[in-house]
Order: structure tokens, then C-alpha cells, then sequence
């Protein structure tokens, strides 16, 4: 994320380039020329692009690690983001929302997978501490009191090479998509036939399972929404064929979709 000056409509396109080096730490106030400019050709550009490039290799490295349950190594990749932004001075609003993006994403994926409650992710995604901590060590301490809470989490994620990990997030964020195995390794980049051995020997379970296990749990949390759409839920979890998410959705729940929205309606009856 990145921040420019107001400028006229004319100049969005030059406005957007700006934020963006603003946003890869190649901008260090608002007040330089555009790119392309003779004043806009910082000295140094090379080593300014090789600190965002390990910014952003530390922010994947905080992620992943936390997702595969090593906080110790999550918290490590950490401590190198916040001695980077001691070093830069005063926090521009790029850095405190990089930071902001960076535990919502963590918090969004444990909630994901069932490492954290929804009401506490709810809660802990409100950040405006680090929105309004003074400078960069009281941003640096306030990020830093949310470790534990973090790192408790990542206890309970299970410990996945770092293949296994990415895949299975390619997995929860691209469900509702015709995704495959072949699809999942290009991203990687990995061959196919790698990965399904990694995801057997380190999951239990085989490519398409979990990918069906993801699936599953979303329909079952969209399923418990009033008024839920068997249709609209089975399109939404990656089925485009309702009747075919049916028989699936039983075979594997032990209820009909239909049957699953109104079991909770007939225990609150019951309960009344």
C-alpha cells in the first residue's frame, strides 16, 4: 500500500506510479518528482528495490511459517520488518498499513481453518492500535503484543514444508474456482506427481480430499446462514452441478444440504 499527494485527474496514471514506489520504499517523502523525470531518478534505486524485495520476502516468510505452526521462525522474519522500519525513522502510512494488512492476514487464515474462534478474529482484527501507536517503537511494541495471541494459534497448525503450506492456502483461497492439482504445482512451481506425494505423507489425506474438506466446511458455514441458498451455496463452495454437491455433501456430512441449514433451527426449537 502506498500513499501520493493529491494531484489533478490528469495526472492519476503518474499518481499511481508514485504511490507505488512509495508503497516498495522508493519514495521517501511525498515531495519527489514523478518517475520518469530527471529529479525523480533517486540514486540508489537498485538497493531501494532489493530492500522492498526482502520486505516482501519477510512478510511471505512471517505468513508461511505461522500457517505451517513455527512461530519462532514467524517471529524471527518479524523482527527483521520492525528493525527495518526502526531503521527507516518515523513510520510513513504505508509502513503501519503494510503491518495492519499483514496480522488481518494471519488472523483472517487461522480463523480459515479453525485456530481461531470468529468472535475472537473479529476482535483481534481491530487494529487501530497500530494505527495510532506513537512512531516506529510504539508500532514496533504494539505489533509485538500480539504475538502470543498469534503464536498460540500457530501451536495448533500443523508443521508443513513449505510446498505442502502454500499449496494448501492456494487451495482455501481458490475453492470456489475449478481448481486441480495440476493448477495448485504450477503455482508452486512443483510437478504434479511431487506434490500429491508431499500432501499424502505430510497431510494424511490426498489432494483432492482436502480440497473437498475445504469445500465442504465453507458449505457448511454458508449452509447455517438463515435463508441459505442450496444453489447459490453449492456454486459458491466450487460446484456448479447442485445435485452432484448433494450427494457429496451427504456422503461426507451424513446430512442433505437441505437438511443441514434446518438442524440447527429444529435444536433451537427444541431448546425453546
Amino acid at each position: 500500500m502506498g500513499f501520493a499527494p493529491p494531484a489533478p485527474l490528469a495526472d492519476a496514471p503518474a499518481s499511481w506510479i508514485r504511490a507505488y514506489r512509495s508503497a516498495l520504499g522508493l519514495v521517501s517523502s511525498g515531495r519527489e518528482s514523478l518517475p520518469g523525470t530527471v529529479d525523480g531518478r533517486e540514486p540508489g534505486l537498485s538497493e531501494g528495490f532489493h530492500a522492498a524485495a526482502s520486505r516482501v520476502e519477510d512478510e511471505r516468510m512471517f505468513l508461511e511459517t505461522l500457517s505451517s505452526g513455527d512461530p519462532a521462525r514467524a517471529r524471527r522474519a518479524l523482527d527483521r520488518l520492525l528493525e527495518r522500519l526502526r531503521d527507516r525513522g518515523e513510520p510513513v502510512p504505508s509502513d503501519r498499513y503494510r503491518l495492519i494488512g499483514l496480522l488481518a492476514g494471519a488472523y483472517r487464515d487461522f480463523e480459515r481453518r479453525g485456530f481461531l474462534g470468529s468472535e475472537e478474529a473479529a476482535r483481534l482484527m481491530d487494529l487501530e492500535d497500530l494505527r495510532d501507536a506513537p512512531g516506529a517503537e510504539g508500532l514496533a511494541e504494539a505489533v509485538r503484543a500480539r504475538l502470543p495471541t498469534l503464536a498460540a494459534a500457530a501451536e495448533k497448525a500443523p508443521r508443513w514444508s513449505a510446498p505442502v503450506t502454500r499449496a494448501a492456502a492456494y487451495i482455501r483461497d481458490n475453492y470456489a474456482r475449478p481448481i486441480s492439482l495440476e493448477s495448485a504445482a504450477a503455482e508452486l512451481p512443483l510437478s504434479p506427481g511431487r506434490l500429491s506425494r508431499l500432501f499424502v505423507e505430510e497431510t494424511g489425506r490426498g489432494f483432492s480430499d482436502f480440497l473437498t474438506e475445504v469445500r465442504i466446511e465453507r458449505a457448511k458455514e454458508l449452509l447455517s446462514e438463515p435463508g441459505a441458498s442450496v444453489k447459490l451455496v453449492s456454486a459458491a463452495c466450487g460446484y456448479p452441478d447442485p445435485n452432484y454437491f448433494a450427494r457429496l455433501f451427504k456422503k461426507v456430512t451424513g446430512f442433505t444440504p437441505t437438511a443441514f441449514s434446518t438442524e440447527p433451527q429444529k435444536e433451537t426449537e427444541g431448546e425453546s
